[in-house]
């Protein structure tokens, strides 16, 4: 009888915070994505997590994220401890206030401080209008369009995962035939959804697109994979020396290119994406490359390429096949529809990597970098 009396209670619990009048999503966007968004989650009885976007038609935006400690009617904003300021070190002390009111939030800072998650000093005060007691999908399409299949996609977590599944296919098809992404559907989901507005069911209509969608991938990694023996033979037969030669000496040396980067929580940092070339041989080179993507993950792979048949520079381990090259103004890195995978983390890739020719500089540390372990284990055969 105890136990029955606990599960009744926990359930009642459980009701009672899915029903807190906080949690969803609110905001508005225009066509151009101007405009903010708070999603607050997980809400239980006195406190939510919250992400808080906004960004002006000038392009300047902030962003905070964290805990929301909250009453009845009003919340005090908690940045998370591992949130520092975006772009400036000096948020210690930001204070943002939220109000409840009809059908809408009003926040407020209340320190000078919080400018430190904006690009440029601001005074913020905005409202955000209810839009959902669910967390949107990752898509600002969620916030500008009100039809009934957009509705139905972007509070319905099953096509997050399908969305996940979708893109694991992809990559499948192209690891099969690099010409593959020409084929898909480039719109997609955005066709299927505007496809489903007119139906009774549109959840029920946009299920049945992605299977659609998925099987036409399938067909086509299947026929593609026929013609795989062929592009393995030319993956490994030596090309022209000469040419081989011409193009080390358009792109030996080191590529770098830095920009901002953040945490899922919001936290903002700096990353570098790198690329070294040295010649080895008149038809081989030495690379290595890090790779940096969002919230944390990268890609980091290092080897020998010999020039092929293809006219590229190609590297082969296990099952990782990565083409190098170059046109007149980049240098191309890629992995054959994404079978260099396991050298990235989640959301990293080394799929049509390209860095600006202009960015190359000779590589002062040649020494060192020649009797590195990856050097030598990379050229030792």
């Amino acid at each position: 009888m105890v136990k029955q009396t606990t599960l009744i209670l926990s359930l009642f619990a459980i009701q009672t915070y899915a029903a807190n009048p906080w949690q969803g999503s609110w905001g508005q966007l225009n066509e151009q994505s101007a405009g903010g968004t708070i999603t607050l989650r997980q809400c239980t009885e006195n406190q939510c997590d919250f992400t808080l976007r906004n960004t002006g038609t000038d392009g300047s935006y902030c962003s905070l994220a964290g805990r929301a400690e909250i009453n009845e009617k009003e919340a005090w904003l908690i940045p998370s401890a591992n949130y520092k300021g975006a772009f400036e070190p000096n948020s210690y002390g930001c204070k943002f206030k939220m109000r409840l009111q009809d059908k809408s939030l009003h926040a407020e800072s209340l320190t000078k401080s919080c400018e430190a998650y904006c690009t440029k000093p601001t005074a913020f005060v905005a409202d955000y209008k209810f839009i959902s007691p669910s967390p949107f999908n990752d898509r600002t399409d969620c916030f500008t369009k009100n039809t009934p299949a957009w509705k139905a996609w972007c509070v319905g977590e099953i096509f997050m995962k399908k969305g996940q599944e979708f893109l694991n296919l992809q990559i499948a098809a192209e690891t099969a035939d690099p010409e593959a992404s020409k084929k898909f559907d480039s719109l997609f989901p955005e066709n299927a959804i505007n496809a489903c507005n007119s139906e009774s069911d549109p959840k029920a209509c946009l299920l049945k697109k992605y299977d659609e969608q998925e099987a036409a991938i399938v067909a086509l990694k299947n026929s593609a994979l026929k013609t795989d023996d062929k592009f393995e033979k030319y993956f490994t037969t030596a090309g022209d020396e000469a040419a081989a030669d011409q193009l080390i000496k358009k792109i030996e040396g080191v590529y770098k290119e830095q920009f901002n980067n953040a945490l899922v929580d919001g936290t903002g940092y700096r990353s570098e994406n790198i690329l070294e070339i040295v010649r080895v041989s008149k038809s081989s080179i030495y690379f290595k490359t890090h790779l940096d993507y969002y919230n944390g993950h990268t890609c980091d792979l290092f080897g020998l390429a010999k020039y092929s048949v293809l006219n590229k520079f190609t590297f082969k381990a296990d099952t990782c096949r990565l083409l190098i090259d170059a046109n007149s103004n980049t240098i191309n890195l890629d992995d054959h529809g994404g079978t260099c995978k396991e050298y990235c983390g989640a959301r990293g890739s080394l799929r049509k990597i390209d860095f600006p020719l202009k960015k190359k500089r000779r590589i002062k540390y040649l020494d060192r970098l020649r009797n590195s372990e990856d050097y030598k284990n990379a050229t030792k055969n």
